[in-house]
This record gives C-alpha cells, structure tokens and sequence, in this order.
C-alpha cells in the first residue's frame, strides 16, 4: 500500500521525527535506516524486520517489497527533513529488537564487548567492526548511547541488524569477582597488546571516551603501543585494534 504525506502535521511524519533521536527510538521501539544499499539488504535478508518505507516524491521504486510494509512518499522538504545524512534514497523505519538484561554469572562465549561509548557514532563503528570480526554480543553498558540512534545506525552500515545486544550495569558497577574473571580491559597502564596472549572465552572492555577507566578498575588491562606525545587513540579504533588482535590468536 503506498500514501503520500503533504503535511508536517501528520502523525507518522511526527513520529519519524521523533526516531531521530534516542528517546524517540526508545518511546515507539523502532528505528530508522538510512542508505540505499542497506535498505535493499535488509529488504532482502530480514524484511520481517522492516515496518515501513518512506520515499521521496520523484524516487522510482524499484524496491522488492513485502506487502506487510507501507509505503509512504513524501513532497521534497518533508523528506528532506527526515534524510539528515542527505541520502535522497528511500529510508527504511525496522523495529528494534528486544534487549534483555545481560546474565553476568553467564560465561562469555569467544569475545564479547562491553561498551559504554556516549557517542552514537561510535557506538555505531564499534558494532560495524563486531560484526565483521565475529564478536556476535555487544554488552550496552548505562552509559553508552543506543545503537539504534540514527548515526548509530548510519555508522554501522546494517550491522545493528545483525548483532545481538544486552543491557549491562554502569561501568563503575564491574568490579565484583564474577565479571573480572572474564573480563580485559584497554588502558595505557596495560601490558603490550601485540604480545598478549588472549584467553579464547573473554570479554573486552573499552574506556568511556575521554574518561577511560574508572580508577577503582581491577580488571586486567592491555595497551597499544603509540608513539610518543600520543595519549590515546579514539575509542572505536582502539577496540577495532584489540578486537583484531584477538582475532589473529583465535581464528574465525
């Protein structure tokens, strides 16, 4: 079913503007998908998880598309206010999963991630980089921002869709025996990355940005030699790097 939308005051487009950001995202538990190539593939590999495409007014459909999803057109500056990554391709609004609270006496199975990135971006390249190195959970720790944040989504190109997200305590809330068992952590204090040898089952912790760790942390911590003068790498590159380090002991 296709219908045009002419009015900023129509409930939908309201609601699309409200998944623009994370109390958005979080009141209606749905999200949006911004890109052309991504929109096709999740049309194609999970279309379950698509609710609804919104298209702009001169956009010749070529879209495979279940007939469970509506389709909206919208006049060029309704739509225009919607594409804030100017894509000028159809976006696609998906529902989010359900994200349960994380069973930390659960052991990790391979690696794991507990991220506590406020940076929707971030959070995003982070989860881009979990999926293409095999880390199948993201532990959301409080303070991290949604993964379902539109430059979330954005960053990680579709990986959101393919990642499987828990809810964690705050990052000042790791120190008890059964977490820092399991548990490694990135800080400038740590032994040499390059030569540590990873346990196969365990899980990594990124510093919050700017902040690093907590003081308090007990957790066994590894560091990547940098040049000096420099004080530190930005957080999603450093997990990348630590996530592939893994990778090289542990094949996928």
């Amino acid at each position: 079913m296709k219908m045009q939308i002419n009015s900023r005051g129509n409930a939908r487009f309201k609601r699309w503007l409200q998944l623009l950001n994370s109390r958005g995202v979080h009141k209606h538990q749905q999200f949006l998908m911004f890109g052309e190539r991504v929109v096709r593939e999740i049309l194609h590999t999970q279309p379950d998880r698509c609710l609804e495409l919104i298209y702009p007014v001169l956009w010749a459909n070529d879209l495979s598309v279940p007939e469970t999803v509506t389709h909206h057109c919208l006049e060029g500056p309704l739509f225009k206010e919607l594409d804030v990554f100017g894509t000028k391709t159809p976006i696609a609004v998906c529902r989010t999963p359900e994200i349960v609270d994380w069973n930390q006496k659960e052991a990790p199975q391979g690696l794991e991630l507990l991220c506590p990135l406020g940076d929707p971006k971030n959070v995003g390249a982070v989860v881009r980089t979990c999926q293409a190195l095999g880390v199948q959970k993201v532990i959301l720790l409080k303070e991290a921002a949604s993964p379902f944040h539109p430059a979330s989504t954005r960053s990680a190109s579709g990986a959101v869709l393919n990642v499987e997200f828990v809810k964690g305590p705050s990052i000042h809330d790791l120190n008890h025996d059964q977490i820092l068992t399991t548990l490694v952590a990135m800080d400038v204090s740590g032994k040499n990355l390059t030569t540590y040898r990873w346990p196969k089952h365990v899980r990594l912790l990124i510093g919050e940005e700017g902040e690093g760790l907590p003081e308090s942390s007990a957790a066994e911590k590894v560091a990547i030699p940098m040049t000096k003068g420099t004080s530190s790498l930005n957080a999603a590159v450093a997990a990348g790097m630590a996530m592939y380090a893994y990778r090289v002991q542990h094949k996928l």
